[in-house]
């Protein structure tokens, strides 16, 4: 008799340079979801889907990624741990394993995600820095940087910084937080969190406000740029190495429903 299907959730951190994003594809068997489909499905004899918290893109990071699976609820589920980690590549470790209510998903059931993106601000370039950061010359100017971020705060039709590749119902999007927060040793973060985020839309931004900084152009047009609703009066996307996706929340509800394996 076949096992009762159990939920389980993961929490998983990656080093995106290597992969061909999180999502599945085709042609490009080296994707997250893709590896940890394959090593859960070779654990459990079957095949396993695995459904994320959303997509990273090719050479995007995450700290704290989520995701979901129905496994055979077995004696092999106590190690899965210990197994998954064992199976899985040094550029994905996976941090925790919890059993979580049938009512879960990995994806619909956050309500908010937070983005970090890492910028190195020195004339000359560190090669060791170079597959987490965005190396800019020049000094930025945090106070323009800061309020043209603030502009995007609350609820809004972000079409102007959505890329085409992904049908969605609505690109309205709740932006909770943009700070630019300097660091030590030239590191400058910019912290974005919101109840969701449209295709390449924290790239988008990103690279939009530092097209606008170099431009010279006044904080308002960041505002300006929204009431558009047109991608191609928005900047280049920043590059990807720069981007961690950093946490997700899911409500406390079904956050105390899930015990660790």
């Amino acid at each position: 008799m076949a096992s009762k299907l159990q939920r389980v959730r993961f929490c998983l951190c990656y080093d995106g340079t290597d992969f061909f994003g999180w999502q599945k594809q085709p042609k490009h068997s080296h994707t997250v979801q893709g590896v940890l489909e394959e090593r859960l499905s070779k654990i459990f004899d079957q095949e396993v889907k695995v459904v994320g918290s959303g997509r990273t893109d090719r050479g995007v990071h995450a700290i704290n990624q989520w995701a979901h699976a129905d496994l055979p609820n077995d004696k092999r589920l106590k190690n899965l741990h210990y197994s998954l980690n064992r199976l899985t590549p040094a550029s994905i470790s996976i941090k925790k394993v919890e059993l979580a209510p049938s009512d879960f998903h990995a994806q619909i059931s956050a309500v908010e995600k937070r983005y970090v993106y890492r910028m190195f601000c020195r004339e000359r370039a560190n090669p060791f820095l170079l597959r987490y950061s965005w190396h800019f010359r020049d000094e930025l100017n945090l106070k323009f940087l800061q309020e043209a971020s603030e502009l995007l705060l609350g609820e809004h039709d972000f079409s102007s910084f959505q890329s085409q590749g992904t049908t969605v119902s609505s690109t309205r999007r709740r932006l909770n937080l943009c700070r630019w927060v300097p660091r030590d040793s030239g590191f400058v973060d910019f912290h974005i969190r919101g109840n969701g985020f449209l295709k390449q839309m924290v790239r988008n931004i990103v690279g939009t406000l530092m097209w606008y900084h170099e431009k010279g152009l006044p904080p308002q047009a960041i505002s300006q740029l929204l009431r558009a609703e047109d991608r191609s009066e928005a900047g280049p996307p920043a590059p990807p190495q720069g981007l961690f996706l950093a946490s997700v929340r899911y409500p406390q509800s079904l956050d105390i429903k899930c015990r660790k394996l």
